[in-house]
């Protein structure tokens, strides 16, 4: 059930992070702040995504555990953490 749970979450955080990216670059007047949103969005995006590929979809669908996921399993830790760090970096950047 919790692998379900994260899926659920994974797809809305991506659904809400893809509307603000396009809700951002639509406006006019931007400045510094709406690009460091964007980077943030982006960065939240591939946070999500590799957290779904690594703890949600394993459980969940079989023919992903065994044939897809261990070819990508290995790289896709690192790019959370590498989204994550940008995540904090470009919050700090906000302020």
């Amino acid at each position: 059930m919790f692998a379900y749970l994260i899926l659920v979450c994974a797809v809305v955080g991506v659904a809400i992070n893809i509307t603000a990216i396009i809700l951002i670059q639509k406006k006019r007047d931007r400045s510094v702040f709406h690009d460091l949103l964007v980077i943030l969005n982006t960065s939240d995006v591939g946070v999500v995504t590799c957290c779904a590929l690594l703890f949600s979809l394993p459980e969940i669908w079989q023919f992903y555990a065994k044939s897809i996921y261990p070819h990508i399993g290995q790289y896709l830790l690192p790019c959370m953490h590498i989204a994550v760090m940008m995540s904090v970096y470009s919050t700090i950047l906000i302020r």
